[in-house]
């Protein structure tokens, strides 16, 4: 995927690339995407959360590396949009959970 996206960037077609991901591993893709002058997005996320497994209830955690964001020209924490939302009652948040 990284190769594609560089190749396609390159080539001019893309304004602004957006990745939606937690893995530091893109921040060499993000680097290299900046060297040639594209602008990047990342989307990323912390969170905790309980999960049954056979040994009981564990704590779990989805981490975006931290060094992906800090490399990204439009860093957002898709989390703190949710978290505020929900705290302030904005209806566009509220009703991405309404099932």
């Amino acid at each position: 995927m990284a190769a594609e996206t560089l190749d396609t960037a390159i080539k001019g077609k893309f304004d602004v690339v957006v990745i939606v991901a937690g893995d530091g591993e893109y921040k060499h893709l993000v680097s290299k995407l900046h060297s040639h002058g594209i602008r990047v997005m990342v989307i990323g996320w912390n969170i905790q959360y309980e999960a049954e497994t056979q040994y009981g209830v564990k704590n779990r955690y989805i981490k975006t590396s931290q060094a992906l964001m800090d490399e990204c020209t439009y860093p957002v924490w898709l989390d703190r949009i949710i978290e505020q939302g929900m705290e302030t009652n904005d209806r566009l948040v509220q009703n991405l959970f309404n099932f």
